[in-house]
């Protein structure tokens, strides 16, 4: 009798899944690969040479947690406020002239209507 084909190869729609193989009982779990060639790896707790931060014995160094993000400004001193002519024609245009109110405002007079 022949033997049987294999089932025929099928790529599956979707993006792929993220599970990873079991390893073994006596694989070493714990082994980090080298982050670049022919270099030591260096702790980024105490700087020193030969291991990561998860291995490291040395005391852990206090953080500071920041939000991230832009530090804000610190308030500058108080000005002394003083009219330019710019903020002059610019107080005038916010105040409506007289004759703009009256030409904006309905008439009160009446026309009757037929």
């Amino acid at each position: 009798l022949p033997k049987p084909l294999p089932p025929p190869y099928r790529k599956t729609l979707g993006r792929h899944s993220k599970n990873k193989r079991a390893k073994e009982p006596g694989e070493d779990r714990e082994k980090q690969q080298v982050k670049r060639a022919k270099a030591q790896n260096k702790c980024s707790n105490c700087g020193a040479l030969g291991h990561y931060k998860t291995k490291c014995q040395n005391m852990t160094f206090p953080t500071t947690n920041s939000k991230g993000g832009r530090p804000k400004k610190a308030p500058s001193p108080p000005q002394v406020a003083s009219t330019t002519p710019s903020q002059e024609r610019i107080e005038v245009a916010a105040k409506p002239s007289p004759a703009l109110a009256a030409s904006q405002q309905p008439s009160t007079t009446s026309t009757p209507t037929q």
